[in-house]
């Protein structure tokens, strides 16, 4: 018996504004389809498929985009395709737009983008996409550049493994503000991230169990929003973030999942209207946490967190002159709890201020080397009982 083959040697096309060329070898099997194809897309313009696509599939907004970006895709699959169990050949491909310029109609929006990527399945049938070089910088505001990598893409749990930076110019994002949102944004923020997340670690309650590393800076940050009475201004701003896995208390017996928060600021001023005034210069805050304690249905265990707070000087005033302002203030909290029993939470908080100062309409107190301690533990139902019966 014969078996029905075919050979494409390039068969050209245009579908949906998308050119392309097939070319490649297929046997027919009784039980499967064998394949050695190839799918090249060449001169791709997007600007043109949003024209014609954007309204429809996107948003009427999409028809703004102006772009001479060309997208360039090739795409090969090598095995078989066997009609008993679904199975997949092996797919691999790569895609490249060159580096571009774009602009938004109605608005002064401009910038450069480009990406390169490529993509394959594994002998599990999963695909992959490896972002290779991801830029896109509008009008030298905001610039986002980095690689990113895409496990088992059309999984029911893809993971993501990124390394981007991103910069952004608020000076001149807020010359683009509308006028009457009466917003004010001045400063600059940089920030990266880099690690591997699985998508559904990224909430509050499972993002100490990814494998993520991330900061945030700043050397000026000014915000004003007059809507919300808001007046924000800060100078030295550093925030790290990273999950690891290690032991928050000294009791732990073995490591475990973690979060580590460690921020910084030279100089904070927040006002609220006219009832509220923080200011604080040369803070410092850490807080590390094991990652149970993020378990947003475990209401029983109590798991070890720590922390601690310095500030050189700090001061808080309400409406009517009543204030409080600490001088180099270093201040600790923990929460664990006793040894041999989860159930029971212990909390440790401890102050030490070289001076504080208190003023209001009644009067002043200022005190020096103020320290205060205070240790805690939750006396829970079933200890209270206890002890009853012991006495």
């Amino acid at each position: 018996d014969t078996v029905p083959s075919f050979d494409i040697r390039g068969l050209k096309g245009t579908l949906a504004w998308i050119p392309f060329e097939l070319k490649g070898q297929l046997r027919s099997l009784p039980d499967s389809l064998d394949m050695n194809m190839g799918l090249d897309v060449k001169g791709l313009k997007p600007e043109l498929v949003l024209k014609n696509y954007g309204k429809q599939l996107i948003s009427p907004e999409a028809l703004k985009l102006k772009t001479d970006a060309v997208f360039d895709a090739s795409l090969q699959a090598v095995g078989s395709y066997v009609y008993a169990d679904g199975a997949l050949p092996k797919v691999s491909g790569e895609f490249h737009i060159p580096e571009s310029v774009f602009s938004v109609d109605g608005t002064e929006l401009d910038g450069k983008l480009a990406l390169d990527g490529t993509l394959h399945t594994d002998s599990r049938g999963r695909i992959h996409l490896d972002l290779k070089r991801m830029l896109l910088n509008a009008k030298n505001t905001v610039s986002l550049s980095g690689q990113l990598r895409i496990e088992d893409l059309l999984g029911y749990d893809p993971a993501l493994v990124p390394d981007i930076s991103l910069k952004a110019d608020l000076d001149k994002i807020g010359l683009m503000l509308p006028d009457n949102s009466g917003m004010e944004l001045q400063g600059n923020l940089e920030g990266g991230l880099k690690g591997r997340a699985r998508l559904s670690q990224l909430d509050l309650y499972k993002l100490p169990n990814t494998n993520l590393t991330g900061y945030l800076k700043s050397d000026t940050l000014a915000v004003k929003m007059p809507s919300d009475s808001i007046i924000l201004y800060t100078t030295g701003l550093g925030l790290g973030l990273e999950t690891r896995r290690d032991t928050v208390a000294s009791y732990q017996n073995a490591k475990s999942r973690m979060l580590d928060i460690q921020a910084g600021l030279d100089t904070l001023s927040v006002q609220y209207g006219a009832s509220l005034l923080l200011r604080g210069k040369k803070m410092q805050l850490s807080m590390q946490n094991d990652a149970s304690v993020m378990k947003a249905l475990d209401t029983i265990t109590f798991w070890p967190m720590k922390g601690r707070f310095t500030a050189r000087k700090l001061s808080l005033r309400d409406s009517d002159s009543t204030s409080i302002a600490l001088s180099s203030t270093s201040n600790a909290f923990s929460i664990t709890h006793l040894r041999g029993d989860f159930d029971v939470p212990v909390l440790s908080v401890s102050s030490n201020n070289r001076s504080v100062r208190l003023k209001s309409s009644s009067g002043r107190v200022f005190v020096r080397n103020l320290n205060v301690g205070l240790s805690a533990q939750m006396r829970t139902k079933e200890r209270a009982q206890r002890r009853e019966r012991r006495l």
